[in-house]
């Protein structure tokens, strides 16, 4: 009986349950889709502590209007961030405003649904826009580039976090939001209009006056709305890893990917971000020797990638000595077209940064070496500075502080001591390295200077100037090119690598960018 009755009350608790769990409604399955977190909501709490304008040296920054919530602190630090930096074009930015979008504003803004496809896209839990209006005045800038111009200039930018605990960051700038939706005929449009411009400047300026514009293309630009990376994330080759943290959404991106699929020499390879840059933060080595790969390649137009990796070094590329060691880096990829390949390729890349502070990286790039450093390295010790030969005489009132000053000047006294041809005497003035502030301030100089390091394709270079004043032997003024005086000349050195010996490449007249007396 008492069985019976232990089963009775089972029965009824098991009849009990089934009808609670009937009467209670499933659990909603967690949304995964990425959530718009509203300026108010980031607002909460925030008090902001930091100064409204600072300064360093000749570079200013001002907010006329700050920051009200976390996400708009991080892009105020960001701009201010340039006072720091040496190389940075800016120098002066002021925020004239910083405003966190509604998520009726970013519908507004971009109804082709480009940014809320770019959030789920990265996986984000939660994300936010902050538009930017600054007011930025640049240093003189390479006339060989495309300059960037005084003014104001607007930003979107692109908030988010891939889980509520995450930290927020930066997951895409874009220009200013006029736009829409891009067009897909408006590179070529823009190539046509770019073409017409220079034919109209070549007619209407004179070469010193001419820069070469050529169309820097921005992550707005570029974007595809039914791109889809369909290529491996990860692969496995014995000990050799790929590995894609995060997946390219535009075809030139994956360019860049499928470019570290075929490269070698390392043991492990993991892409943490690809990102196209902002013109704006080029600092001057990119904008000054970029230029030079730009006008070698022929480009039309062009744009810049990053990639944030992490590289560990094969042993077979570790027994040859690399020039970087394995860790963290950024990576930057020169793309471009040409005239006669319309499609995107990769045409140079460097490294930002690799494992130490930008200050302390090596500097694989082309640079100018000054006075100073070469003074350091290839110091002229001896040799004789005045030299005669019969009636023939040389005086140098400057002497050679390095190897390849040395050089020049041995070149004068050699003909002076050969005794032949028509020059009475040679004194010389000045005889230095020259300052690139120099050469720069001549655009068609510089100009010149550029396209034979490109074509001589050097690693490092400099230029000898020598000044000095020139007779001619009696009778002699008649077979010479120039008149008796005060002339000035430029001897382009490079070398190849660093290893290499330096070598001179060019010889320039600079009366032909200089008035006379203007040196």
């Amino acid at each position: 009986m008492r069985k019976n009755q232990t089963f009775n009350v089972l029965c009824f608790l098991l009849a009990f349950l089934m009808l609670l769990s009937a009467c209670t409604p499933p659990a909603e399955p967690e949304s995964s889709a990425p959530v718009y977190r509203e300026p108010q909501e980031l607002a909460a709490g925030y008090t902001f502590s930091g100064k409204a304008e600072a300064s360093n040296g000749a570079k200013f920054f001002r907010a006329m209007d700050l920051p009200e919530n976390p996400v708009e602190e991080i892009v105020f630090t960001q701009a201010q961030n340039f006072l720091t930096v040496e190389d940075t074009l800016l120098k002066e930015n002021v925020i004239e405003e910083l405003t966190t979008l509604t998520y009726e504003e970013v519908v507004e803004l971009e109804p082709s649904g480009y940014i809320t496809g770019l959030a789920e896209e990265k996986r984000l839990a939660e994300y936010v826009v902050v538009r930017a209006v600054h007011d930025r005045k640049y240093e003189q800038q390479d006339p060989a580039m495309p300059q960037y111009p005084d003014g104001k200039e607007i930003w979107y930018s692109v908030y988010g976090k891939t889980s509520l605990e995450g930290e927020w960051d930066c997951i895409e700038n874009l220009p200013s939001g006029e736009k829409t939706e891009p067009d897909p005929n408006q590179n070529q449009q823009d190539q046509q209009q770019d073409q017409q411009g220079q034919q109209n400047q070549q007619g209407s300026q004179s070469d010193e006056e001419a820069t070469i514009t050529i169309p820097y293309r921005t992550a707005y630009d570029l974007y595809e709305p039914d791109y889809v990376y369909t290529g491996e994330t990860e692969i496995v080759n014995g000990e050799k890893l790929f590995r894609l943290e995060e997946l390219p959404n535009k075809s030139v991106e994956e360019l860049v990917v499928e470019s570290y699929i075929q490269s070698g020499g390392y043991k492990s390879l993991i892409v943490q971000r690809l990102y196209v840059l902002d013109p704006a933060s080029f600092d001057k080595y990119f904008i000054r020797f970029r230029a030079n790969d730009i006008k070698k390649y022929n480009l039309t137009e062009y744009t810049v990638l990053a990639a944030d990796i992490s590289k560990e070094l094969s042993e077979e590329a570790m027994a040859m000595g690399p020039q970087f060691a394995g860790g963290d880096a950024m990576e930057v990829f020169l793309l471009g077209k040409t005239a006669d390949n319309p499609n995107w390729k990769i045409y140079d890349h460097f490294y930002r940064t690799y494992g130490e502070p930008w200050e302390e990286a090596p500097e694989p790039w082309i640079s100018y070496v000054d006075g100073e450093t070469l003074y350091r390295t290839a110091y002229y010790s001896g040799g004789t500075a005045n030299v005669t030969n019969g009636g023939r005489t040389l005086v140098a009132e400057d002497l050679p502080a390095n190897a390849l000053e040395a050089e020049i000047l041995q070149r004068y006294q050699a003909t002076i001591l050969d005794g032949e041809g028509w020059i009475q005497s040679y004194t010389v003035h000045n005889l230095a390295i020259a300052s690139w502030d120099l050469i720069a301030q001549k655009p068609a100089f510089e100009k010149e200077v550029l396209q034979d390091i490109a074509a001589a394709d050097l690693y490092e270079y400099t230029i000898v100037w020598i000044k000095y004043t020139v007779t001619y032997a009696e009778g002699m003024e008649q077979y010479a090119q120039l008149p008796e005086g005060l002339y000035n000349r430029f001897y382009l050195y490079g070398r190849t690598s660093p290893t290499a010996e330096w070598d001179d490449y060019a010889l320039y007249w600079p009366e032909y960018y200089w008035l006379p007396g203007e040196l």
